[in-house]
């Protein structure tokens, strides 16, 4: 798979993904938003979670992105081994410790929450959609959570992706 395709596909992914969070929670009244079940986050901290973990790598991506030559995106989409590492983590059969500052709150969360998961989602697709045309993998950041692991750019969106679907996931579970 080429990087465009990689990222064409990454970005059908989150819209995907931000309709998928917004038709879950369409129905949900506040109280079972925010109810804990023992020992878990509620569903409102599990899309706080995701807003949190969204927003440094988003500033990296703003900061980096202007960088990323244009072409080269014929190339083959290359993860780096870090990134790699870190689907594993937070993927859907991940099971990584949450950083102290991506806990989220006890709440309450309300409509807010889900609004901003969507937004930050939608509005990451369209930057991945218009920027596809750059060699995201030519950019080297570093990891904002961990900041002497470097990993490439291309690795973030595969990031958000796959972490937005171990806790989608989640979500659908707690609603059966």
């Amino acid at each position: 798979m080429t990087q465009n395709q990689f990222l064409l596909q990454s970005a059908s992914d989150l819209e995907r993904q931000a309709q998928h969070a917004r038709t879950l929670t369409a129905r949900l009244p506040p109280d079972e938003l925010n109810a804990r079940p023992e020992g878990a986050w509620s569903i409102g901290q599990i899309l706080e979670h995701l807003n949190l973990s969204s927003a440094p790598y988003l500033s990296l991506v703003r900061e980096a992105l202007p960088g990323a030559p244009v072409g080269g995106s014929d190339r083959p989409a290359q993860l780096s081994w870090i990134g790699k590492k870190l689907l594993k983590l937070a993927g859907p059969e991940g099971n990584a410790p949450v950083p102290k500052p991506l806990v989220p709150g006890s709440g309450p969360f309300g409509i807010q929450t889900v609004d901003h998961f969507v937004r930050t989602q939608t509005e990451f697709a369209k930057t991945v959609r218009e920027q596809a045309d750059r060699d995201w993998s030519a950019v080297r950041i570093r990891n904002p959570l961990v900041g002497f692991l470097r990993m490439n750019l291309l690795d973030v969106p595969a990031l958000f992706v796959a972490h937005n679907q171990r806790h989608l996931e989640q979500i659908e579970r707690r609603l059966k």
